[in-house]
């Protein structure tokens, strides 16, 4: 089996290398409206199709590698939904283990081709590329791409490179606009000495610290301002108003704001995720103005101020990131789910329809819980599959009378139907865990009232961390 692997393995790589890819070359690639795209973090450049949407770290080929990139790039298509990334971007300074993890595989997938070699095209700066293209253990065809500068790699990755010569003739145009930036790899914190001491300040000094969100894109009616801080303080959108900018209009901060609860031990998670995010430089501001970004935090002494103005882009590198760190605050997701579709900040990965492979039965009848206030129905998810199901495990329920869910973790935006109700169900092993075959798992839906006659509901489950 393994020689007849090979043998298809090697009639692949003679057909496509001596005479698909080639082909390539021929397609015509359309750059007039191409968008150029910066990573601070990577300190590149690169310009794309205006429909392939760049993701920050949601790359996925090399994700598991054993190699640790320092940021990367997944470019999707938004004309397309629910497809892998297109192109991605590798940037890590890990070289010496990325020389030894291609020394005999690449990244511990199998070659295609026996070394690697100078490949056209050079990137702008003619620094020359180089090559390996490997098969992935599920059978996937791999791409990539890479130059080594200063102790780094970056590298270009393309799955499926022989499906679609357009696509692939895409890629490479890609690759011949990557530019280095003047100022590559830079540590934001060294831009920025309030960061710094932020970042340095303990969980217990972030007591009183605030993080706001104010809107500052077109718009028809008004969008709530929104404060994280701990439930020890009080969200005061007032007391950012003498660090106000002329020329910027937070006309968002003048009505009620929402407040969101999080924990100083979240609040300094936060401040170490935003190391990694390259825009936090005082008195920074970006074109066009999307979004204000800022964090005041009042100490004994002195109040530490904040602010970056941040272009649509950039917004949405900022909404991955604090979602990320906020992931296991059930109101802080339930509010990124609802921001982040009412500014189309969500992906385009889609989660997966699972319902045929899961069982779902309400259990008991409905009863009123006293403590809480709420009437309460529970439910039973069985996989009656002979496949693991990765998580988060999410199910969607419709009320056929009316019922409002209380306890929902979010509506429907990315995917069919729109609007509805979704509720993550715990996994034993953790939401990015496995719902195994056999398994049963059980949640608890609340409402807050009930018309006459029985509570009826129809339900969806989906899967996978892509969006709901």
């Amino acid at each position: 089996m393994k020689s007849l692997k090979r043998f298809f393995v090697w009639c692949f790589l003679f057909i496509t290398v001596f005479f698909g890819i080639p082909s390539a070359f021929a397609v015509s690639v359309d750059m007039t409206k191409w968008d150029t795209y910066q990573n601070q973090t990577g300190g590149f450049s690169i310009q794309s199709p205006l429909d392939w949407e760049p993701l920050v770290n949601q790359a996925t080929t090399y994700k598991q590698g054993e190699f640790r990139s320092r940021t990367d790039v997944c470019f999707a298509s938004r004309l397309r939904q629910g497809m892998s990334c297109k192109v991605e971007i590798y940037v890590t300074n890990q070289l010496d283990r990325f020389l030894k993890l291609k020394e005999d595989s690449f990244l511990g997938f199998e070659r295609l081709t026996t070394d690697e070699e100078p490949y056209s095209p050079a990137i702008k700066d003619g620094t020359a590329t180089s090559r390996l293209d490997v098969i992935t253990r599920s059978g996937t065809f791999v791409s990539n791409i890479f130059v080594e500068k200063d102790g780094f790699v970056y590298l270009f990755v393309m799955r499926n490179f022989n499906q679609d010569e357009l696509d692939y003739a895409t890629f490479l145009s890609m690759i011949k606009t990557f530019m280095f930036l003047d100022d590559p790899l830079r540590d934001v914190a060294d831009l920025s000495p309030t960061f710094q001491r932020l970042v340095s300040m303990r969980p217990d000094q972030l007591q009183f610290a605030q993080i706001k969100l104010t809107y500052l894109g077109e718009q028809d009616k008004m969008i709530r301002t929104t404060i994280f801080t701990t439930p020890d303080n009080s969200a005061d959108a007032n007391k950012f108003f003498p660090y106000r900018r002329s020329g910027i209009f937070y006309g968002n901060d003048n009505i009620p704001v929402r407040s969101l609860a999080v924990s100083t031990q979240q609040i300094k998670s936060l401040l170490t995720e935003l190391e990694s995010f390259p825009y936090l430089v005082s008195q920074n501001a970006f074109d066009p103005p999307y979004l204000s970004f800022s964090i005041l935090n009042e100490g004994d002494d002195t109040d530490q101020f904040l602010e970056t103005i941040l272009n649509r882009r950039q917004t949405k590198d900022l909404f991955v990131l604090l979602r990320k760190t906020f992931e296991e605050n059930k109101d802080a997701g339930k509010f990124f789910q609802g921001w982040g579709c009412a500014l189309d900040l969500l992906g385009t990965k889609l989660a997966l329809d699972v319902s045929e492979k899961i069982e779902v039965k309400p259990w008991g009848g409905v009863r009123f819980n006293q403590t809480t206030g709420l009437f309460e129905q529970t439910v039973t998810l069985k996989n009656i599959s002979s496949e693991r199901i990765p998580g988060p495990i999410s199910l969607l329920v419709d009320f056929v009378n009316h019922v409002k869910l209380s306890n929902a973790d979010g509506l429907t935006c990315r995917l069919t139907p729109n609007g509805l109700n979704f509720l993550n169900v715990p996994l034993p092993s953790g939401r990015l865990g496995f719902f195994n075959p056999d398994e049963l798992l059980e949640v608890v839906l609340q409402f807050d009232a009930i018309e006459d006659g029985p509570v009826q509901f129809t339900t969806k489950v989906f899967a996978t961390d892509g969006e709901r």
